[in-house]
């Protein structure tokens, strides 16, 4: 999904992950997928044996089409996985990369997690301090 957000396109090459999407801690967007509700604490509390789908915004601040590349690690790379958008037109937005985690399966370690997710581009972008996001998570009975 590739939408136009009307946002001030700068020149050069430059990606980020917004925070400002609806629902979301830092830019992070988690939702109990069997509850069908978003969990909006700064810790979002992940139970054991249920899936949460895991989103986030990126635009196109700069003024050339880009090719991003997104990273999503959990802990100590105990769960990672990688998506990718092609053709990110400039000034556009995508949600491109969510991902749906299910808990004990995907990752089974109890305790306090940090989820993180970045996203690049093959040339060098502008401004790398919109280019990751972190959310704290606990897994809980695993």
């Amino acid at each position: 999904c590739v939408k136009s957000f009307g946002g001030a396109v700068q020149s050069g090459h430059n990606v980020g992950i917004r925070t400002d999407l609806s629902n979301s801690i830092n830019g992070i967007r988690i939702k109990d997928v069997s509850a069908d509700m978003y969990l909006l604490e700064s810790t979002a509390k992940l139970n054991c044996g249920k899936d949460y789908k895991v989103d986030y915004l990126t635009e196109n601040f700069g003024n050339f089409t880009e090719n991003v590349s997104f990273k999503g690690v959990i802990g100590n790379n105990s769960f990672v996985w990688v998506a990718s958008k092609n053709g990110l037109e400039s000034g556009k937005t995508t949600t491109t990369g969510s991902k749906t985690i299910s808990v004990g399966q995907d990752i089974n370690i109890s305790g306090m997690h940090n989820l993180m997710i970045s996203a690049t581009i093959n040339s060098s972008d502008s401004d790398m301090s919109d280019n990751m996001r972190n959310r704290m998570i606990e897994i809980i009975g695993c």
